[in-house]
């Protein structure tokens, strides 16, 4: 199994996975029955943490010219943009990344490709290329976007 298909698999078919999901758009309902809401949401948060973290190591890791100076140049912009393209659905999520990162490849890569380089379009059209594609695609999907129900708000347990 592919690692992709086994975080489908944790997410939407573990235990642990359907308790995070309650948590997110539920609490109230996780609570009555006996889901720990604080401690679910703490380790689910600290789980993302983990794994951005793994994600901003693979950025540097892959990046030969990456320098500390020039920062993540607005990957971090992308891949917010990634989440809201994606509706926080793991393959949704996955395909818009694999679309950022084609034209992202494609603003690195524009000189080596001939018939990009003979067009006399500038440099600075091509480094642009992924955040015009990334805003057009957002400003036609986030209009029906919508987080978990509970996104944002604290869960106090007397107000059950």
């Amino acid at each position: 199994m592919h690692e992709f298909g086994k975080v489908l698999f944790i997410l939407y078919k573990t235990e642990y996975g359907l308790r995070l999901t309650s948590c997110g758009e539920n609490p109230s309902c996780a609570d009555s029955l006996g889901i720990s809401v604080k401690k679910t949401r703490y380790i689910g948060v600290g789980l993302s943490g983990m794994f951005a973290g793994l994600g901003g190591l693979l950025l540097i890791t892959l990046n030969a010219e990456w320098e500390f100076a020039n920062g993540a140049n607005g990957i971090g912009f992308l891949a917010l943009a990634v989440l809201i393209f994606g509706q926080r659905k793991p393959l949704y999520i996955f395909l818009g990344a694999f679309v950022f990162s084609i034209f992202k490849t494609l603003s690195i890569i524009y000189p080596s490709i001939d018939f990009l380089a003979n067009l006399g379009i500038s440099s600075y059209f091509y480094l642009a290329l992924p955040y015009i594609a990334c805003l057009i695609v957002l400003v036609f999907t986030s209009k029906k976007n919508s987080g978990p129900k509970a996104l944002g708000t604290s869960y106090d347990k007397g107000k059950r």
